[in-house]
């Protein structure tokens, strides 16, 4: 059930900063209508569980990390591909048109993976040095037992 949990709640976040990054670019870039229909948000929802769940595979540590990383590349693109030839913004109609759809994503999903790690191992770093400094901090400063004797001083 944690499982389960985990997925909707990383699904619905995807699912906000996807959407928040449309309605964004919508107002940057003067689009006259902003509007997303349900159809469309329940498309996004459906790729932002789609990338939940290739997240899970690539944290999985049964599977080699190279392996790992082409089956969570492959999913994204074929669920990129999925939803938005779904949404009728990629054509069919040109072998141009989809390969240039594939470079914009593989360069895309390369942006975001490096930015992703970097910044990951960054926070692991800090992280490491925080729990450190606190476990030296409890290990100068040992608890004091609970327990006091009413006769210290009486021997």
């Amino acid at each position: 059930m944690k499982l389960i949990e985990n997925l909707l709640l990383k699904a619905c976040g995807y699912t906000l900063i996807i959407l928040t990054s449309f309605y964004l670019f919508g107002i940057l870039t003067d689009y006259t209508d902003p509007y997303i229909s349900f159809s469309t948000f329940g498309v996004v929802f459906i790729f932002g569980a789609i990338i939940s769940i290739a997240n899970l595979i690539l944290k999985s540590d049964n599977i080699h990390i190279a392996l790992r990383i082409t089956i969570h590349y492959l999913a994204l693109l074929a669920a990129f591909f999925a939803v938005f030839i779904i949404a009728g913004n990629i054509g069919t109609n040109g072998a141009g048109e989809i390969f240039s759809s594939i470079v914009i994503f593989s360069i895309f999903y390369a942006i975001m993976f490096s930015v992703v790690y970097i910044v990951r191992r960054f926070i692991k770093k800090i992280d490491k040095k925080i729990d450190f400094k606190c476990a030296k901090k409890r290990s100068n400063n040992p608890p004091k037992s609970a327990y006091e004797s009413l006769y210290k001083g009486d021997k």
